[in-house]
C-alpha cells in the first residue's frame, strides 16, 4: 500500500508522466488526497475558490476587452521576505514591502496583476496562509501568480520538491496535476502562457505544449521564473536607473548562477519561431532587460523580496512593479519604484 501511495505521489509531482484517461484520473485522485491532508492554517479548498487560477479567469472574463483594445496589466516580481533572519531584520524599505507596491498599484487602471513567482520564502501551510491574508487585504484584481522555487517544499531548484501546495491553491483542478502548473489565458487579443520552471528546467513535454499554445495569431506574452542562460552577460538596465542602483544591479547581474539551462535553447527557438512579443522573468532579484534572437526579455525580481547585494548594505536598491500597456501595436512598460519614481526601458 505503502509503494502503491508513494508511486502515485511520484506521478502526481512528475510533470513528463504519460497521460492517457486512466493516469489522469490517478492524479485527480491522488491530488484530492494530497488537498485533505494539508494541515491548518492554510484551507486550500477556501483558497482555490478565490483565488484559483479558474476563478481568476472568471474574474478576468467580467471585463471583456476588444482585439484592438489597449488595456494595462501589472507586473510584480518575487515578494517572499526571505528565508533567514538577517534579510528579513533588513528588508527593503520597510518590512511590508509587497503590499506598499499592491496598495500603490490599486490607485492606478489595470485589468490584473500577474506574479513572477517566490511569494513565500518557503512552501509551507503557514507561509501560504499568510501570503492568501495579504491578497485579500491588497488585491481588488484577478492576480495570477506563476510558480516559484521557493514556492515548493524545498526551495533548492535543483533538487526534486514537491509543488502540492501551489497546486492546491492555484492551479487548475479540471487539469490533470501533473501539468496543471503550466497554463495561459486570454484577455484583450493578448494570450499570456505561463510556465513552471521552479526546478531550474524545461522538460520536453513542456517544451511540446509551449509550441502548441504559442501557435495563435493573437498576440503572446510569456512569463517564468528562472531566467534561460543564454541571457547572462547580455543585460541591460533602465537608462534612468540611480547610479548606485546601477551599480548594485549590476553587481547581482554578473555574479548570479540562478538560471536555467536544461531546455535553454529550445525555448529560445520556440519563442522566436512564434513571435513572442515578451518574455517575463523573475528569479534573480533585480531589474534589467535584454534582446536576444528577436524577442525582448524582462527581468522584476524586486517585489518586496530582499534586494542584491545584502540586507541592509548602503547603496540603491530598486524595489518596483511594472505597468504593461498592452495593445495591437505591441506592449510598453513603465516601471515604478517603491519611492515613487518611474522609469521606462530603452525602445525597440
Amino acid at each position: 500500500m505503502l509503494i502503491k501511495a508513494s508511486l502515485a505521489l511520484l506521478l502526481v509531482n512528475n510533470a513528463s508522466a504519460l497521460s492517457t484517461p486512466a493516469m489522469d484520473a490517478l492524479h485527480q485522485a491522488t491530488q484530492a488526497t494530497q488537498i485533505k491532508t494539508i494541515k491548518w492554517p492554510f484551507d486550500a479548498d477556501v483558497a482555490q475558490a478565490r483565488w484559483g487560477h479558474d476563478a481568476q479567469r472568471a474574474e478576468l472574463a467580467k471585463t471583456p476587452r476588444g482585439k484592438n483594445e489597449t488595456f494595462t496589466f501589472s507586473l510584480i516580481g518575487d515578494s517572499e521576505p526571505g528565508r533567514f533572519w538577517f534579510e528579513r531584520v533588513f528588508p527593503p524599505k520597510g518590512k511590508k514591502v509587497f503590499q506598499s507596491l499592491m496598495t500603490d498599484m490599486q490607485d492606478r487602471s489595470h485589468d490584473f496583476v500577474l506574479q513572477l513567482g517566490d511569494f513565500v520564502s518557503r512552501g509551507t501551510p503557514k507561509n501560504y496562509a499568510k501570503f492568501i491574508e495579504k491578497l485579500e487585504a491588497v488585491a481588488d484584481r484577478p492576480f495570477f501568480p506563476i510558480i516559484g522555487n521557493h514556492d515548493r517544499k524545498k526551495t533548492n531548484p535543483k533538487k526534486p520538491a514537491d509543488r502540492s501546495l501551489y497546486k492546491a491553491a492555484f492551479a487548475s483542478r479540471a487539469v490533470p496535476s501533473y501539468r496543471n502548473t503550466d497554463f495561459f489565458f486570454e484577455h484583450g487579443g493578448y494570450r499570456i502562457v505561463c510556465l513552471d520552471d521552479s526546478g531550474g528546467a524545461l522538460s520536453e513535454d513542456q517544451l511540446t505544449w509551449l509550441d502548441s499554445v504559442l501557435d495563435t495569431d493573437q498576440i503572446k506574452i510569456v512569463a517564468l521564473h528562472i531566467p534561460p542562460a543564454y541571457l547572462k552577460g547580455r543585460w541591460a538596465l533602465p537608462a534612468e536607473m540611480p547610479e548606485q542602483g546601477a551599480e548594485e544591479a549590476e553587481k547581482a547581474l554578473k555574479t548570479s548562477r540562478a538560471y536555467f539551462g536544461t531546455g535553454a535553447r529550445e525555448f529560445s527557438e520556440i519563442v522566436s519561431r512564434r513571435g513572442v512579443e515578451r518574455v517575463y522573468m523573475g528569479h534573480i532579484h533585480a531589474l534589467a532587460y535584454a534582446e536576444y534572437a528577436g524577442v525582448r526579455y524582462v527581468l522584476s525580481g524586486g517585489g518586496g523580496s530582499p534586494l542584491y547585494s545584502y540586507p541592509g548594505s548602503p547603496g540603491q536598491k530598486i524595489s518596483h512593479y511594472i505597468m504593461v500597456e498592452a495593445g495591437p501595436e505591441g506592449v510598453r512598460e513603465t516601471i515604478v519604484t517603491s519611492r515613487g519614481e518611474e522609469m521606462a526601458f530603452a525602445a525597440l
